[in-house]
């Protein structure tokens, strides 16, 4: 549901949708030299591609509002994808053996386990007699 509204808030103005076709077009050029460099056979077009959309977000930019649209709509599927998938790895390769080593050596860094009997997790505090400052600085 999120992903669908930011959908529908995609911003198509006359200066959005030059921007796109400065950003694109300029990338369109530059994989088209290094296409042209690594000389591949479909260099011409991609630098046509780079050239048209450069020469069309100047002149009626307008004219390549559904293309950004569509453009915007894939780039915000994308990022969904892509945050969950990479937050998922941190999570597998990081997180995980982290917990795993910590299991296995018996830490227990939250103080969770009853010791000594005990049935509750309250720590008492010392009678100690709390002053105003003792509040000032906290950390």
């Amino acid at each position: 549901m999120l992903l669908l509204e930011e959908i529908r808030k995609i911003e198509s103005s006359k200066e959005k949708c030059r921007e796109f076709a400065y950003v694109v077009g300029i990338a369109c050029l530059i994989f088209g030299a290094l296409f042209w460099w690594r000389q591949k056979d479909f260099y011409p077009h991609v630098l046509a591609a780079g050239g048209v959309l450069i020469v069309l977000g100047w002149t009626v930019p307008m004219l390549l509002k559904p293309l950004q649209k569509v453009w915007m709509t894939l780039a915000l599927m994308l990022g969904w994808v892509m945050s969950r998938v990479i937050l998922s790895l941190l999570f597998f390769l990081a997180i995980t053996p982290i917990a795993l080593i910590l299991r296995f050596t018996g830490k227990d860094l939250l103080d969770t386990k009853y010791k000594d009997g005990k049935n509750s997790y309250w720590h008492k505090r010392s009678s100690k007699d709390v002053q105003k400052e003792d509040h000032e600085k906290q950390f």
